[in-house]
């Protein structure tokens, strides 16, 4: 998330990655700073319905995502991912990128959770639920 010069920060709970480039003359230097703001997990408030397809649910989440971010998921059949303030939430570990609208393709009864996430994966927020996929 770009900032101008001047303008106030908004930072997210927990680890926040800041790159200040400088100039002076010809020379330009870039500088990486982690900010770290204290506070926990938020939370996502998740719904779960029959999506349109069968084996399809429609997730929806009552909170509006902080901008910067983006949701992640991930299932499991007995049991709801956990996530912590700043767990890298990846691919190789088997969290899914989502938009937010799309169904998404779940065994009916099984947990889901979903995490917002910064851009690179950090979890700011999640929540948990059971499935409830189109089964006919």
């Amino acid at each position: 998330m770009a900032h101008e010069n001047k303008a106030d920060a908004t930072w997210h709970v927990g680890k926040n990655d800041v790159a200040v480039n400088v100039a002076y003359g010809t020379t330009k230097k870039k500088y990486k700073v982690l900010v770290t703001k204290s506070g926990s997990l938020g939370t996502l408030t998740l719904t779960s319905v029959v999506g349109e397809e069968i084996g399809d649910t429609k997730i929806t989440i009552a909170e509006t995502i902080a901008a910067g971010l983006h949701y992640v998921y991930k299932t499991d059949a007995s049991t709801a991912p956990a996530v912590d303030l700043d767990d890298k939430l990846t691919t190789d570990d088997g969290w899914a990128e989502w938009d937010g609208e799309a169904d998404i393709t779940a065994e009916n009864e099984h947990k889901i959770t979903v995490a917002a996430v910064d851009y690179v994966g950090r979890a700011k927020a999640a929540g948990s639920k059971t499935i409830v996929a189109r089964t006919e």
